[in-house]
């Protein structure tokens, strides 16, 4: 496996763009800032083809789960599944503490301490995370909505 994915610049790269706040991840005015919020969106879309509920959601390529935490807000059970181990570990210390330290690279070397949170609103007992390859999913995975 590459080791993009498993270094820590790229872990906080990716726990900014899902959990930081909007000023953070586009501070500058001519932005496109409707690009923001990208996770919650697509749990949002989901949520409306689902009708508004589902029993059981897959999020492939959950990256550090911010959507599949979005998504535990409709459903009964959402499963979110990774290839990079570091990004699941951040994702399951977000499911058992609610937050992640991390720091926001803002130029050069210098860096700013950040917090990941996951709203109080979502049972984060509604989700589960897991290391995985999304060309061999395992065979007992089971069914999704």
């Amino acid at each position: 496996m590459s080791q993009t994915y498993e270094s820590p610049q790229m872990l906080a790269d990716y726990l900014l763009f899902h959990y930081g706040e909007d000023a953070d991840v586009m501070p500058w005015q001519f932005g496109p800032h409707d690009g923001l919020r990208y996770p919650a969106r697509c749990a949002e879309l989901c949520q409306k083809a689902a009708n508004g509920h589902a029993k059981r959601v897959l999020d492939l390529g959950c990256a550090v789960g911010k959507s599949t935490f979005e998504l535990a807000r409709f459903t009964d059970e959402v499963v979110g599944i990774d290839y990079s181990h570091q990004f699941i570990d951040a994702a399951n210390q977000l499911k058992e503490g609610g937050v992640h330290d991390y720091q926001m690279l803002e130029e050069g070397d210098k860096t700013t301490a950040r917090t990941a949170k996951i709203p109080d609103a979502i049972d984060r007992t509604r989700v589960t995370f897991q290391h995985g390859d999304a060309c061999n999913l395992p065979d007992d995975l089971g069914l999704f909505d």
